[in-house]
């Protein structure tokens, strides 16, 4: 069987925990490979927010074939 896993975020969310936890976030979240391809962008927390939508995508449709 297949899931399907989804998630939609708000990038100011994810631009707000970026400023208020900084590097603490950033290094729990993202691997250091995720880290260096976003900050090489003109606007990281846009890329940050992709990143970690498809981070929680996944796990839902992981979540949902152990149901």
């Amino acid at each position: 069987m297949i899931y399907i896993g989804t998630d939609i975020i708000q990038i100011s969310r994810i631009d707000q925990i970026i400023i208020d936890k900084g590097k603490r976030f950033i290094s729990r979240v993202f691997t250091e490979n995720e880290q260096f391809i976003c900050n090489a962008k003109v606007s990281p927390h846009i890329h940050y927010g992709g990143k970690f939508a498809a981070k929680e995508a996944v796990k839902k449709a992981l979540l949902s074939s152990s149901k």
